[in-house]
């Protein structure tokens, strides 16, 4: 009898602590403040640094001393990508004489710039490849509403500060701030200084570039916005190879169709791309297309968001030709138009 009591109740100990395990594991998983992301971000901080621009100083009287010479003129933040190449904001650097980057390690190197693009509001710096991690950072497209994500930089030039949040919407356009926008937003705190840094997720991985912040005060009001990963390092491999980037324009701009506009609008077909508007000397407007018209496809792909349109458009190769299906009223056709170049001070924003 007591042999059975005592297995009985080394049963009963075993399950108790199954259950107290299961329940403090589930705890850390639900959580947050449970769970620490020191991990994540010791992976990420040698790759952000702090960015300093400075201007000269116009004088009348002979300088004292060198720092006389110039003064600062703004704070932001970077990112390393790889072999001494660093993502920022262009806004940061624009009319400055100098720019400083400080990296982790508290070194100061004067930074060479290697271009910039208006358009998606992105710069890219240079310094030494032997200053920077021997490894490229590891970055990750995989993102969903909801997600867990850090926004690291130097907010009123506190260096290396960390701020959390979760990924409040995807592909945000028709804010105002670039060109091109297909931006993450995020509640993450982002304020001035932030601009240029580091947007990861919970496993170190860059899931874009803190770009701008949504405020009536200058500070953060819980909307931030970031440019995904993959438009950045676009831009980034463009302006390495070429100095610069060449967009593929249509002058189209367009809304998606859905079953319900279909409906109201008594379109013959729910989905494709309703053009909203032509851009007048377009190569849009020469092939004939017209405010009104769906288009279907683009080279033989069905396009269904003016994101994805968009995206096609402006990286094919200038000159290209390009081949629309499209439906007028009831009848179908066929386009061929030559793509040319976006001017940037020629077009409207609205347009791609």
């Amino acid at each position: 009898m007591t042999i059975k009591l005592f297995g009985t109740a080394f049963i009963l100990l075993l399950i108790g602590s199954s259950i107290g395990w299961g329940l403090k594991a589930l705890q850390v998983k639900t959580n947050p403040s449970n769970h620490s992301f020191t991990a994540p971000i010791s992976k990420t901080t040698p790759y952000v640094v702090s960015i300093y621009t400075y201007k000269k100083n116009q004088h009348t009287k002979p300088l004292k001393n060198e720092h006389q010479a110039e003064s600062l003129d703004s704070l932001g933040s970077g990112v390393i990508i790889k072999n001494g190449y660093i993502l920022t904001n262009k806004h940061l650097i624009s009319n400055t004489d100098k720019v400083i980057v400080v990296l982790n390690n508290q070194q100061r190197i004067t930074s060479k710039l290697v271009g910039s693009d208006s358009a998606t509001d992105l710069a890219v710096l240079q310094i030494p490849h032997e200053d920077s991690p021997k490894h490229p950072i590891e970055t990750s497209n995989n993102i969903q509403v909801g997600d867990i994500v850090l926004a690291i930089g130097s907010p009123y030039g506190l260096k290396k500060s960390v701020t959390m949040g979760i990924i409040s919407a995807l592909s945000r356009s028709n804010i105002g701030l670039n060109h091109y926008e297909n931006f993450i937003q995020t509640d993450a705190a982002i304020n001035p200084g932030n601009s240029g840094g580091a947007l990861i997720n919970n496993n170190g991985e860059l899931i874009g570039i803190n770009s701008a912040i949504f405020s009536n005060t200058g500070g953060s009001q819980g909307i931030g916005f970031a440019i995904p990963i993959a438009d950045a390092l676009y831009v980034m491999h463009e302006i390495i190879k070429y100095g610069k980037i060449e967009r593929g324009y249509l002058g189209i701009k367009t809304e998606a169709i859905t079953p319900e506009i279909a409906q109201s609008l008594a379109l013959p077909i729910n989905k494709g791309l309703l053009i909203s508007k032509v851009d007048n000397m377009s190569p849009a407007q020469e092939a004939g297309i017209q405010i009104g018209d769906i288009i279907v496809k683009i080279n033989d792909m069905e396009i269904l968001t003016p994101k994805d349109a968009q995206s096609l458009i402006t990286k094919l190769p200038i000159m290209s030709k390009i081949s629309v299906i499209g439906i007028r009223g009831n009848q179908s056709y066929q386009a061929n138009i030559t793509i040319e170049r976006f001017q940037e001070m020629g077009h409207s924003s609205q347009y791609y």
